[in-house]
């Protein structure tokens, strides 16, 4: 049976000969597989990641080639086993994609390599177009100090201590101002800026990452649209007839990975991951208030049917709703490279994840099931699914040796765990002992040093701990002293103050309780306090307590609303104040949760 089932064999098809050639296997164990081993090209020395690798039917006669975006910039084809005429690109890309722009008889891709600030589209095998990125905007507050020098009035010095504060003060700069704070030498620092000084308002940025997303239907061969995110923390959506950006999202970071899902003129969402460990949603073309924050940076990300997949750099994986709520989380005993969805819809329906791990394996699951381990001598770059040739379903690895392999999905493979398969596989999970370590030297001497010396070390093991109970002690006699505490002392009068967060938000009730432990009573005793203004509002951050007559609870309520979209949360400060003193009289530290969104959809 041949690899290519409708056409004779040519130049550039596999056969089912050349697979047992490649890799023989026995009957029993190709039945436990579910690859089959199909090419493998130890000197194909190709260096790209999972965003640069793309499946495309390249010609429009319905045998999909995988198209490269090389580190080395080049743009590369792989036919079968043989490799077509490469093409040199002017930057190093950083993601590529392939969508269908027009709805005619010969669906022909256009391939789309993101290279520095432009997007350079190809269509059979040739230059088609090229897109450019609209160029950056100064902020006002560094335009003054590069207008203030191309004048005259000021040096390159002063123009780099002036840059230095502007950053210092959160105010993102441009690539040209970053540059010039980080030159030292004052003759290259002059040279630079008298350089950068005509050209400072014209500056680009570049690309981080790309997807597509469909324009009004869901099919294989309709017209998508291009999803472009750059380094400006912004997301374009262009338009596939003409090639224009017809919508800009900013985002409050840089976006590394995004994913589609949906139609732009229906109901559609672009999941996007950004460099601080944040995930963002995009529904309607809008930015959302629902954010994944996630503990570690993140990897990769897809969308597996209404699960948003992402990848942690603390060997783990984690699945998520839509909503934001987690559903599952699976831990891998190394890091993970890469993820890759593999979706069938001719031969079967099936929608799973294959993950790259950094010790060489190839795991592929279902869910949280694993199905299938693949295990290679090189840790994984890139990792893609599709059609490949005229099969329906390929998986094409490329290994950091440069290498690149291709397995063939058995048309009968097994793809779900049968209960019993699943009671094993959580039984085994349940059953896997700890790493425990062996026993060091250290350990030995330490060891064999406890038993000889044991009444010596718990005299000193005692004498520690008295040590740091006076230090604690000491140290809170100087919080109280210094009015930092929940107590203090002012005039010989004690006070106790508590505060609690009522509320799940936005609207929240900080209720304080004041206590007199003294004699005598305080009168018209200031209250006030510090805060975010950014996060919160409060009507009435100051007001007054008229008097505190001893052993009585005097309790107030101060109003808080959470005014930041995303629910941020800080710690709001309580001082209550000394008329005769610029030391308070005692403090409260008030640890204010996350706020709870509002859901859109609910309004």
């Amino acid at each position: 049976k041949n690899f290519s089932s409708t056409s004779p064999p040519t130049q550039s098809s596999l056969s089912w000969q050349s697979f047992r050639q490649i890799n023989p296997m026995t009957s029993t164990e190709r039945d436990k597989s579910v690859w089959l081993n199909a090419h493998h090209d130890a000197v194909a020395n190709i260096k790209a990641y999972s965003e640069c690798l793309c499946l495309a039917d390249v010609e429009g006669y319905g045998e999909y080639k995988l198209v490269i975006a090389d580190a080395g910039r080049k743009l590369r084809t792989l036919n079968g086993t043989s490799w077509l005429k490469s093409y040199p690109l002017v930057a190093q890309p950083s993601s590529i994609a392939a969508f269908y722009h027009t709805s005619s008889d010969r669906k022909v891709p256009i391939i789309a390599v993101a290279a520095g600030s432009s997007v350079w589209m190809h269509r059979m095998n040739k230059p088609y177009w090229q897109l450019d990125l609209p160029p950056l905007t100064l902020e006002e507050a560094e335009k003054a100090p590069w207008d203030s020098f191309k004048g005259g009035e000021i040096t390159s010095e002063m123009l780099k201590t002036e840059l230095k504060d502007l950053r210092d003060r959160g105010i993102n700069l441009t690539r040209n101002s970053i540059d010039i704070l980080s030159i030292e030498d004052a003759k290259k620092l002059g040279e630079f800026a008298e350089k950068c000084k005509e050209t400072y308002q014209n500056q680009t940025t570049c690309v981080t990452c790309m997807c597509t997303l469909y324009e009004d239907i869901e099919q294989e061969n309709a017209i998508s649209m291009l999803v472009v995110c750059t380094e400006s923390k912004n997301v374009h959506i262009v338009e596939p007839k003409q090639f224009k950006i017809i919508k800009t999202i900013l985002l409050p970071a840089v976006p590394i990975v995004a994913r589609a899902k949906g139609t732009y003129n229906g109901e559609h969402r672009i999941i996007v991951a950004c460099r601080d460990a944040t995930v963002y949603t995009i529904k309607k073309a809008t930015l959302t208030g629902r954010v994944i924050e996630m503990e570690t940076q993140i990897v990769d990300m897809r969308i597996i049917d209404k699960d948003i997949i992402i990848a942690t750099m603390n060997c783990s994986m984690h699945s998520y709703g839509f909503k934001g709520k987690i559903n599952y989380s699976i831990y891998f005993p190394a890091p993970v490279t890469n993820l890759c969805e593999m979706r069938l819809t001719k031969m079967r329906n099936f929608e799973g994840i294959i993950v790259g791990l950094g010790n060489g394996e190839i795991r592929l699951y279902n869910k949280r099931d694993l199905i299938s381990t693949i295990k290679c001598k090189t840790a994984i770059t890139g990792l893609i699914f599709g059609p490949f040739g005229r099969e329906a379903g390929a998986l094409l690895i490329a290994h950091r040796n440069r290498a690149l392999s291709v397995k063939m999905l058995r048309r009968q493979a097994k793809l779900e765990l049968d209960p019993e398969e699943k009671k094993s596989q959580e039984r085994k999970e349940s059953q896997n002992p700890l790493d425990v370590p062996q026993k060091t030297k250290l350990f030995v001497e330490q060891m064999k040093r406890e038993q000889d010396q044991p009444v010596e070390m718990h005299r000193k093991f005692q004498r520690d701990l008295c040590k740091l109970r006076l230090a604690t002690a000491q140290a809170y006699v100087k919080i109280i002293q210094h009015g930092q505490g929940p107590l203090s002392t002012a005039g010989h009068v004690p006070l106790h103050l508590d505060a609690q967060v009522h509320g799940l938000g936005p609207c929240f009730k900080i209720k304080l309780t004041l206590r007199n432990n003294g004699n005598k009573a305080l009168y018209n005793i200031p209250l006030t306090t510090v805060y975010d203004e950014k996060l919160y509002r409060i009507d009435r951050p100051m007001f007054k307590a008229a008097s505190i007559v001893p052993g009585l609870d005097y309790q107030y309520d101060i109003d808080v609303i959470a005014i930041d979209e995303n629910g941020a949360s800080a710690p709001i400060k309580i001082y209550i104040c000394n008329t005769k003193s610029c030391v308070p009289i005692l403090s409260a530290n008030v640890q204010m949760p996350i706020s709870e969104l509002i859901d859109e959809e609910d309004r």
